[in-house]
């Protein structure tokens, strides 16, 4: 009995953990739920190589209606690993595709809490300016900073600038889906560099 007691308990913890690691999806772009996907417009994929939350078009609300979805949602990438706790949020496993978990087409997972929803739903809420700590890889393994394309050999001047700067002295670098992705090499060759010109008491956050 006290092996049964033990055995749950650490079966408990664990999914716990597994749960606070994030989102259901792998860095292949493998979805590990049942989910339904919607496609993104080119302005949505524009959008997404320097955010992480879009706007939900009417046709993608009408598609997603059982779940019962705010018109913002958070957006997590193949390689997001934090915590997703309290979240309304898809999954971009494609360039061009956005996955929703779902249980089943009458009742939603998803949170759908009023007050979370009237969060997200209201526009002024989703207007952010552009994080100095946030790095973006492009689709097409172009580097982006402050919502503009630079070169790689910028990263230095930006980790000098960040470590003058009171808690802002580290890096969070977002990556795009590379299932199906034909610059996928280019964007592991990015990366690559990247790693190359990061000092090793910097710290950096890869996304």
């Amino acid at each position: 009995m006290k092996r049964q007691t033990r055995y749950f308990i650490i079966s408990f913890f664990l999914t716990l953990n597994i749960m606070a690691e994030g989102p259901p999806i792998d860095s292949t772009g493998k979805i590990r739920c049942k989910f339904i996907f919607v496609q993104l417009d080119s302005i949505q994929i524009r959008h997404l190589q320097t955010h992480r939350w879009i706007k939900l078009t009417p046709i993608q609300q009408k598609r997603l209606h059982f779940l019962n979805l705010p018109k913002y949602v958070d957006i997590f990438d193949p390689f997001h690993h934090d915590c997703t706790c309290g979240q309304t949020y898809g999954m971009w496993y494609q360039t061009d595709r956005l996955g929703f978990c779902y249980g089943d087409t009458t009742k939603t997972e998803i949170n759908n809490d009023e007050e979370s929803n009237e969060w997200y739903n209201n526009d002024t809420n989703f207007v952010r300016q552009s994080n100095l700590n946030n790095l973006f890889i492009s689709t097409n393994g172009q580097l982006l900073y402050k919502d503009k394309p630079i070169s790689i050999d910028n990263v230095p001047k930006i980790i000098n600038s960040l470590k003058t700067k009171k808690n802002k002295k580290y890096l969070t670098i977002y990556q795009p889906p590379t299932a199906g992705n034909p610059n996928s090499k280019k964007i592991q060759q990015t990366k690559t560099k990247i790693r190359q010109l990061i000092p090793a008491d910097f710290e950096v956050n890869w996304m």
